[in-house]
């Protein structure tokens, strides 16, 4: 509690010291305040000048040039980003633009020459605006005091980049076009050297052809080896089939077997087992008896007695006697049909490979006839196969000439959005402006209380009064003033300081905006600027008008002159 009142006294103290030095806060706040947003009108400006272009890569050399040829220019960010504002292309845009420079006086010597390529390098900024596998846009930003320069500074930059971007597809175009030749002309000569080395090698090695009579011979042997074979098999499985026939002879027809069935017994003795379980369930859960009741002491000794019998019960016994027939003479016929089977399919598999051979035969007399037949075949397929690739060496050469031709690439580059002189500067901010000038005004009126009241020396009351000299105090009046000081006061607050503030207020407020209109809307500022030095000085914009049109007439009298 005592805490809380401290604090109420404070703040109350300390709005009583400012209403008492009010003013010591408001005019050093409102003039350093005007001050500031004043300054603002002459700070230095800096503009940003922003230029847009674009890359689409397109699939003409991805279907022109199928083997080895690049099928893309495109390169990572980081490549583009040094591409565009690298030392070289910084040195490109020295060299293209510094006469440019010397006439606007930007530059004068080697150190501003310097400071510009540091200031370039240091503020270019490089953006993605879209960025896909066929299509990147990018945006190339500057911000520099002077708007023409910062125009000039993007524009080249980016104009020199496409520049040596499409000589550098010239570049590529040409060497895929040297490549695409001397791959096709090496290829010939490999064809011709191939054919001389298999005219030379069927020559020089006839005998070992695939073609020759001889293999022909090879197969035949081959052949009659696999009938030997053959024909060893089919005995086998004849020699098997005569066993099989042996052993069914001796087997007989039917075997004696039993019937084997459950033995009734060990059912009764089961079901009696399970009435007596029940008899016991119903003796201790409905009956409630224990187990030392004698019922219940003879029903668990007949319980005992009968797993006994049912544990020595047999659970199977003969049922049925009966004669049923030889699985065994069942196997050995199905063995034996099986023989049979094979040895049909040895028999006809024989046959036809006697007849194939027969074949052979009469084609090894004739394997001459079909040689030259297939020779003749296998020239024109590679006549053919020659004509395929002469064409398609042409389309390819012919399509590549037509997409350069065409300016299709593999890649478009397109200059969409060029920097314009910008006339809205981006630094300072006026909204940054106005806050630090609030700040700095009210900064400046709080020190000015604090010092005020710091060094005051004056007595606020009669106590202090009092106590400082060390006298009797008998009694205190605030204030002491007559009728026309009164009046005075009166007036002074009821029309002056409202006069004051309203002046103050307005003045703020003209500044904050002709300042706003300054920054956000230059075009707007300047149009305004004009119009009041117009309405200023009549005379001077009246002799202006007076010398255009009159340099205009002069113009208009001398064309007339020059056509007569």
């Amino acid at each position: 509690m005592n805490e809380r009142q401290e604090q109420s006294n404070t703040i109350m103290e300390i709005w009583n010291i400012f209403l008492q030095y009010r003013w010591r806060f408001i005019l050093p706040a409102f003039i350093i305040t005007t001050g500031a947003l004043a300054a603002g009108f002459v700070l230095p400006r800096q503009y940003r000048a922003s230029a847009q272009f674009e890359r689409r890569t397109d699939m003409v050399m991805t279907e022109i040039s199928t083997k080895g040829a690049s099928n893309t220019f495109q390169d990572p960010k980081s490549i583009l980003t040094e591409e565009l504002k690298g030392q070289p292309a910084i040195d490109a845009l020295m060299k293209t633009l510094e006469p440019k420079f010397y006439e606007m006086g930007v530059i004068s010597n080697d150190a501003d020459k310097t400071a510009l390529r540091r200031r370039i390098t240091k503020r270019t900024i490089v953006h993605w605006d879209i960025s896909t596998r066929s299509v990147d846009r990018i945006r190339l930003e500057y911000v520099d005091s002077n708007p023409e320069l910062a125009k000039l500074v993007v524009n080249t930059l980016i104009e020199n980049y496409i520049k040596r971007s499409r000589e550098l597809m010239n570049g590529r175009l040409e060497q895929a076009a040297s490549f695409f030749k001397n791959e096709v002309v090496n290829n010939r000569n490999e064809i011709e050297q191939y054919e001389n080395n298999v005219l030379e090698f069927e020559i020089k090695y006839s005998e070992l052809l695939p073609e020759n009579p001889n293999n022909i011979q090879t197969k035949i042997t081959v052949l009659q080896e696999n009938l030997t074979e053959l024909v060893s098999e089919r005995e086998a499985a004849l020699a098997k089939v005569q066993a099989l026939q042996q052993s069914i002879s001796g087997e007989p027809q039917t075997i004696p077997s039993t019937i084997m069935g459950r033995n009734p017994e060990l059912e009764r003795l089961e079901n009696k087992k399970n009435t007596l379980s029940e008899q016991f369930v119903k003796f201790t859960s409905v009956l409630k008896m224990k187990r030392r009741h004698p019922d219940m002491v003879a029903l668990e000794a007949e319980l005992a007695e009968l797993e006994t019998t049912i544990e020595n019960t047999p659970k199977e016994i003969v049922i049925e006697r009966q004669t049923t027939s030889n699985p065994k003479l069942a196997e050995l016929e199905l063995r034996q049909t099986t023989a049979k089977s094979e040895y049909d399919a040895l028999m006809r598999h024989t046959s036809a490979m006697e007849e194939q051979l027969a074949g052979m035969q009469l084609e090894a007399n004739k394997i001459y006839e079909v040689r030259s037949a297939y020779r003749k075949l296998q020239r024109q397929v590679q006549e053919s196969q020659r004509q395929i690739a002469f064409w398609e060496d042409n389309l390819r050469r012919v399509e590549m000439s037509h997409a350069a031709e065409a300016g299709n690439k593999g890649i478009q580059l397109m200059f969409l959005n060029p920097a314009t002189t910008v006339f809205k500067p981006v630094s300072p901010n006026w909204l940054q402006l106005l806050i630090a000038a609030i700040c700095l005004g009210i900064f400046c009126g709080t020190l000015n209380i604090y010092v005020s009241y710091r060094t005051n020396e004056a007595f606020n009351d009669g106590e202090q009064a009092a106590n400082y000299c060390d006298i009797q105090l008998f009694g205190s009046v605030s204030e002491i003033i007559s009728t026309q000081q009164r009046k005075v006061r009166k007036l002074r607050n009821m029309i002056l300081y409202p006069t004051n503030a309203i002046i103050m207020g307005t003045i703020l407020l003209t500044l904050s905006a002709m300042l706003y209109i300054d920054l956000e809307k230059p075009e707007l500022f300047h149009s305004i600027v004009s119009k009041a030095n117009k309405l200023l000085t009549p005379e001077s914009a009246t002799a202006a008008e007076l010398s255009i049109t009159t340099e205009e007439s002069d113009s208009s009298l001398t064309d007339l002159t020059t056509s007569e």
